[in-house]
């Protein structure tokens, strides 16, 4: 889960809340669905890469900040989008190179459910992991005088981010010859 140690501040969380929040009928009204996200401030904070909705085949139908690019653009081959509409589930995805960001990212996606409970569309947000962001308040601490911290995703075997950023950039772990950067 994408929470924060010691902190109340559960990004996972506040994800499947606005999620829930989405009338469903919104989805077939582009000008309204992008004013509902905009709305969030709050929420938009948890995401410094920027949030989308998407509809049930994953096409983007609202992005925060608005980028007229991403209208229509599809992100049904992302393993959170996966998760979110074909199994109904929040999902944290793997660690990648953002398409739209160009940098390290870790993009949520909660499910969007109809009247009956059907998966109709999904809530995504992006940590952008080149930019400040929520992890910065675990990595920035030092472990005794030059010790430091790393933030790994131990299911795709990938450091994320750690306390000498300038060294990371996505590594995986199983890469002997990169090992010895760390």
């Amino acid at each position: 889960s994408a929470c924060l140690v010691g902190s109340e501040m559960c990004i996972e969380t506040a994800l499947i809340q606005v999620a829930g929040e989405i009338p469903p009928a919104l989805l077939g009204k582009p000008a309204e669905l992008q004013r509902f996200l905009e709305q969030r401030t709050t929420f938009q904070q948890l995401f410094n890469g920027g949030t989308r909705i998407r509809d049930g085949n994953a096409l983007t139908l609202a992005s925060v900040p608005y980028l007229p690019q991403q209208i229509g653009s599809s992100y049904a081959d992302r393993d959170y989008m996966v998760a979110a509409l074909r199994e109904g589930r929040a999902s944290i995805g793997r660690p990648v190179i953002s398409r739209s960001l160009g940098s390290p990212a870790i993009a949520l996606a909660a499910p969007i459910r109809g009247a009956g409970g059907e998966v109709i569309g999904a809530l995504s947000g992006v940590i952008d992991l080149g930019q400040p962001n929520f992890f910065d308040r675990i990595v920035d601490q030092r472990y005794g005088r030059t010790g430091g911290y790393l933030i790994i995703a131990p299911q795709h075997a990938l450091i994320v981010t750690g306390t000498d950023r300038s060294r990371l950039s996505l590594i995986h772990i199983s890469e002997p010859t990169r090992q010895a950067e760390i």
